[in-house]
């Protein structure tokens, strides 16, 4: 429904992933954003999706939340261009890749102070690094425009900055002062 309010969490379901906060934050979300839905995107099928499918019918938020399972990159994509946030509540390792390929799709991102690219994401404004996921989420709602927008700018940024060309441009570049 194009007036959904859509968090995404793109990423293996498991617990260093914490789709279990995503889900917890959409609960408090509820009641505050009209037609907000969590898609959960990524291969599960394991006793932690069980135990998430669990909190989801016990707490009655069936209808707010859709499991896609695994999803071919190009659906993925479409995903990212769709929702209103892409949500990383991330714990200590993983997450790198998905923050900033939703930025490149023009998606504000909220990612937790322990995900790995938290330090890139502060340090150059890309989106918001918190752990209180529920006001960050309810600040991008009210104004939507506003993050939209440095949204895309961060994902030029990306591109500029985070590409496979530039990482071996520095690359050989300590190479060659490896060789002095």
């Amino acid at each position: 429904n194009k007036d959904d309010f859509i968090l995404l969490q793109v990423g293996m379901i498991t617990p260093l992933k914490n789709q279990m906060e995503s889900v917890k934050t959409l609960e408090k979300l509820k009641n505050k954003i009209q037609d907000v839905k969590l898609i959960l995107a990524g291969q599960g099928n394991n006793e932690y999706e069980r135990m998430i499918r669990r909190y989801v019918q016990h707490h009655k938020l069936e209808e707010n939340v859709i499991f896609t399972g695994h999803l071919q990159r190009e659906i993925i994509r479409d995903l990212y261009k769709a929702c209103n946030v892409a949500l990383y509540p991330i714990k200590s390792q993983g997450g790198w890749l998905s923050p900033f390929e939703a930025l490149c799709a023009g998606a504000p991102i909220v990612v937790s102070r322990m995900i790995t690219s938290a330090d890139i994401i502060r340090k150059n404004n890309l989106g918001i690094v918190t752990n209180n996921f529920v006001n960050a989420i309810l600040d991008i709602y009210k104004n939507q425009k506003y993050y939209r927008y440095l949204a895309k700018k961060a994902g030029l940024w990306v591109k500029k900055n985070l590409s496979w060309e530039k990482f071996c441009e520095k690359m050989v570049r300590i190479f060659e002062n490896f060789s002095d």
